[in-house]
């Protein structure tokens, strides 16, 4: 299933802030900001391809090299001679983050249809009924020489699921050799959820804006906080030597070029990984850009992004737009953070893949990454706002950050009292995560 999920790190502390600052990847996030309607995006089109549509279809809940689809006239229908009786067809999809949903295809009533009623199940709604005979069909396309006939089903409706089923069925009552009931043409389309730093987008990704969101700048192609300056960047292209010294992988790095796109590094192998360590970081908060690329025949492979001991999942959904890299095929994740405070001013920043067994991966690699970052203010070590007294994650010696409740990380940098009672009037010390929480309806002191 296509997610991000918090994984739990080292300390409480880290747990809550990963939970507060999780990470979004192109296909996933949290956040939603209005789209024109009328920009649809084709999550999946299956067109004449119905080969390609059967890694995500069963029919009568088996799925077997057999049900590939069968030629009718000029069209390729997935379930002719197969699905009828009993057997409906089953398809499950993930969908980037949306607001509306759009389906079309073409149902197909092949042979000896006797007034019989196809469904169409939307998970558990029924978003399509038509009765069909065969007397009424115009042409035997395919099959044992009845007229069949098709009809066009197109519905757009308010969706927010990322996890669907469609559901083909007919209550059909002889076997599919004698009537079947078929579907070809399949499209997805929606709606996606923008980015917050998207006023108008075109996609979920961060780059993937139309318009960038008030607070946030274009760089190229990318919407990224205004206060933010670029911080590091390497685009490998012309020094190959350097990065295969910073990174270390799990298998022996190589070079390649992928068109439209800077060299990148990959790596191939089991449970592939890099690994690079960063300095020069201090009273900073920052965002992490990159992209990560899966090459060959990568499946439901799982990757964590490691960045200054925060960790993020992202899991490839099935379905992903695909382009080459290197003479291979290859699907691109644009990968960019949250804001991420950086209590140390040297870290590793780590991708993490782990994909059950060798069949269902190529190799995994990195183009172009980039840090932006931007300066906390002076009271701060380590921020989630930059220059924002009241947005502290670390302090200097002698300091505490005061938070006005448990469920927060972020606050202002207070001195400490005493050793035994540190923190301000009307804030207790908290042990577990350093902080001193306020009493409720307590504000931060002037």
């Amino acid at each position: 299933r296509a997610k991000m999920n918090k994984t739990i790190c080292s300390t409480s502390k880290i747990e809550k802030m990963a939970s507060r600052w999780i990470a979004c990847s192109l296909l996933l996030c949290c956040f939603i900001v209005n789209i024109k309607m009328n920009d649809l995006v084709t999550f999946y089109e299956f067109t004449n391809r119905s080969d390609y549509l059967q890694d995500y279809v069963r029919i009568g809940g088996e799925t077997s090299e057999i049900f590939r689809g069968s030629t009718c006239s000029d069209y390729e229908v997935f379930g002719a001679t197969k699905a009828g009786r009993g057997k409906a067809i089953e398809i499950d999809l993930e969908l980037p983050p949306h607001d509306t949903l759009h389906i079309g295809m073409f149902v197909w009533f092949i042979d000896s249809w006797n007034n019989e009623t196809a469904t169409i199940y939307l998970d558990d709604k029924k978003i399509y009924s038509k009765t069909h005979d065969y007397t009424d069909g115009k042409l035997d396309h395919c099959g044992r020489g009845y007229r069949d006939d098709f009809d066009d089903f197109h519905t757009t409706l308010d969706h927010t699921k990322t996890s669907v089923k469609l559901t083909i069925g007919a209550n059909l009552n002889t076997h599919p050799i004698e009537e079947s009931l078929g579907i070809s043409s399949l499209v997805i389309k929606g709606t996606p959820t923008c980015h917050p730093a998207c006023k108008e987008c075109s996609g979920p990704g961060s780059d993937q804006c139309i318009e960038c969101a008030y607070g946030y700048k274009t760089f190229n192609n990318w919407c990224l906080p205004v206060d933010y300056t670029l911080h590091y960047s390497a685009t490998i292209a012309q020094d190959f030597a350097r990065w295969n010294a910073k990174w270390r992988a799990s298998q022996l790095l190589t070079a390649k070029k992928c068109p439209g796109y800077f060299t990148g590094l990959f790596v191939n192998g089991d449970n592939p990984s890099f690994t690079a360590k960063f300095d020069g970081f201090k009273n900073n908060v920052c965002v992490f850009q990159m992209g990560i690329w899966y090459l060959d025949s990568w499946g439901m492979a799982d990757t964590r992004v490691v960045i200054s001991d925060l960790t993020y999942d992202l899991v490839l959904p099935k379905m992903y737009p695909e382009t080459t890299c290197g003479n291979q095929t290859a699907k691109r994740i644009a990968y960019l953070s949250d804001p991420i405070p950086i209590e140390n001013p040297t870290f590793n920043l780590s991708i993490k893949t782990w994909t059950g067994h060798q069949a269902d991966h190529g190799e995994v690699g990195i183009t172009d990454v980039k840090v932006f970052c931007a300066e906390c203010h002076s009271s701060c070590t380590s921020c989630t706002i930059p220059g924002n007294q009241d947005a502290c994650y670390g302090c200097h010696g002698g300091y505490l950050v005061h938070v006005t409740s448990s469920d927060h990380e972020e606050g202002k940098c207070l001195r400490m009292t005493d050793e035994d009672d540190p923190c301000a009037n009307g804030y207790s010390y908290v042990e577990e995560n350093n902080r001193c929480v306020a009493a409720q309806g307590q504000s931060f002191p002037i």
